[in-house]
């Protein structure tokens, strides 16, 4: 668990740097304009979607 948690930090990271891994976390932006429950929502999903590749 805990090497997921730091796999997805580092994945937020380096999307504000670079470009290229925007469309990573791109789900997770609006989800700050809406409720706290939609935020959580995108972080499981944004999780799942890192899981998987």
């Amino acid at each position: 668990m805990a090497t997921k948690t730091a796999g997805k930090t580092t994945a937020t990271k380096s999307a504000k740097r670079s470009p290229k891994a925007a469309p990573k976390r791109t789900s997770a932006k609006p989800a700050a304009k809406q409720s706290p429950k939609a935020k959580v929502g995108a972080k499981k999903t944004a999780k799942r979607s890192i899981t998987k590749k």
